[in-house]
């Protein structure tokens, strides 16, 4: 993951941002056979082991779900240290995850996103962290109205759901978002 992330940066010079969520389907995990109560842990140490390889420079890490001995692993990103790690999810602790291990925040839905920005908030002041340096995101309806309110929420970026699944129906609704919020901003 970390050479596809790093060759995907090279790329895309420097625009790759990697979304990291635990997951929520216990399904999933069976067909894995990964325990569902380890998804946060195996979550945490995989960013970790993604910055550490990373680094300049060889690493090694030894946690509870990955174990080496000092590697060099190329390419880098051109991104420095790395490729921004966005964590989503919508509930407390995605947000203090976000906190602790985040260079971003995608709350899933907004339903408390102030409620959410709070807790990240705290988290940072917990460690030692200015909150600003964690980039929010936020999934949004695209009207001025509520791009103006994301953005005294704290929020940079929002995500527009795709407008159709055909040429026709996303030309229009690109166009629409083009006149009714972008034209506007």
């Amino acid at each position: 993951m970390a050479k596809a992330l790093a060759t995907l940066d090279q790329l895309s010079q420097g625009r790759a941002l990697l979304g990291v969520g635990i997951g929520w389907l216990e399904e999933e995990f069976r067909g894995l056979g990964i325990p569902y109560r380890q998804r946060v842990g195996r979550t945490e140490e995989s960013i970790q082991a993604l910055r550490s390889l990373w680094s300049d420079g060889p690493s090694e890490l030894h946690g509870r779900y990955y174990d080496w001995n000092p590697v060099e692993s190329n390419p880098k990103p051109v991104q420095r240290p790395g490729v921004p790690i966005i964590v989503a999810g919508h509930v407390p602790g995605a947000a203090r995850r976000a906190a602790r291990l985040g260079d971003g925040f995608f709350p899933a839905r907004s339903e408390d996103l102030a409620g959410l920005l709070e807790v990240l908030r705290k988290e940072c002041e917990e460690i030692g962290r200015d909150p600003a340096e964690v980039e929010i995101t936020a999934g949004a309806a695209p009207t001025l109205d509520e791009a103006r309110r994301l953005q005294d929420l704290g929020v940079s970026r929002f995500i527009v759901p795709l407008p159709g699944f055909d040429k026709n129906s996303v030309r229009k609704g690109l166009e629409q978002l083009g006149r009714e919020l972008i034209a506007k901003l």
